[in-house]
């Protein structure tokens, strides 16, 4: 039960981004800024990135691996600060490089992991994105990754419907699914990540990540995203991901024609999550925000992330 109407309609707004997204009209004031939070102190970073952009972020993403439990206290600190939070929770244990098992999963091995999962994001009342495997896509990646996809297609897809129809069984109907594929060139080929989408049903956001170089950006991936999932995107909103791999200062421009391209075209993305958390590019990242038209405050958040 919901304690609060403040609750019911967080959560009624959140669910409506999803489905009542056939006006775009809104845009840009319905696209959220959002921070990767890294290792280390979360506080410190929330204070941080708080102060180092502009406006300040609505949506924090936080890395965890598979066998740790939900992050109450990160959670709660989020939502003070006027926050949400999205959970990047890769099927990886905390002690071991490689994946589990992912039949696993669908064979109740974890169900109790789960439930205990499904019970706190439930309390916790307030929406919470989830974005189970992230980037699973990449041929390398520093968290998980599907080595062959192929083989593991029906394993990758079962599992994921398995843990949402049971945080749904359980009433943690304010989780929001995340399925977000990674779109730079050395990754598997599109027609076999494709064959891992899980269904619409299972899907509250599509989740797409890329990373910031000398020569790509928001602009010259979009309309590639757009077509290569036409049929699934025009109902979903989009929460895309930069990656900052490169310094800042051989990026800067690509940056700033995304930041450019997010503020001037009628877009189906919704959030923009800036994955440049290491501190001292904080003061050239603020320059590049300055003027950017984005929407910081949560009150209005409910319009924008519906189902």
């Amino acid at each position: 039960m919901f304690k609060t109407p403040l609750v019911l309609s967080l959560l009624l707004s959140l669910v409506l981004v999803s489905g009542c997204f056939q006006s775009s009209d809104s845009h840009p004031d319905a696209v959220y800024l959002g921070a990767q939070l890294g290792v280390g102190n979360i506080t410190d970073q929330v204070a941080k990135a708080k102060k180092s952009f502009s406006p300040e972020p609505t949506i924090y993403s936080l890395m965890m691996f598979w066998d740790e439990l939900f992050p109450d206290n990160i959670a709660s600190h989020v939502l003070k600060r006027g926050g949400i939070l999205n959970i990047q929770w890769t099927p990886q244990l905390q002690d071991a490089f490689e994946p589990f098992s992912l039949p696993e999963i669908n064979e109740g091995v974890w169900d109790d992991h789960l439930l205990s999962w499904a019970k706190a994001v439930r309390e916790y009342e307030y929406p919470v994105f989830i974005t189970f495997a992230p980037d699973f896509n990449q041929r390398a990646s520093g968290h998980f990754s599907l080595r062959d996809p192929l083989r593991q297609q029906q394993a990758f897809i079962l599992a994921y419907r398995y843990i949402v129809d049971l945080f749904r069984a359980e009433d943690a109907h304010n989780a929001l699914w995340v399925w977000q594929y990674n779109v730079d060139e050395a990754n598997f080929p599109l027609i076999v990540t494709k064959k891992l989408y899980p269904g619409g049903n299972y899907i509250d956001w599509m989740g797409i990540s890329s990373q910031v170089s000398e020569n790509a950006s928001v602009d010259v991936m979009y309309d590639h995203v757009l077509d290569s999932f036409k049929e699934e995107i025009p109902t979903k909103p989009i929460l895309w991901t930069l990656h900052q791999n490169v310094p800042l200062s051989k990026g800067q421009e690509s940056v700033r024609r995304s930041l450019s391209f997010m503020d001037q075209k009628n877009t189906k993305i919704r959030g923009l999550i800036l994955d440049f958390y290491d501190g001292y590019r904080y003061s050239v990242l603020k320059e590049q925000l300055k003027g950017s038209k984005f929407r910081s405050d949560r009150d209005q958040i409910q319009n924008t992330l519906t189902r």
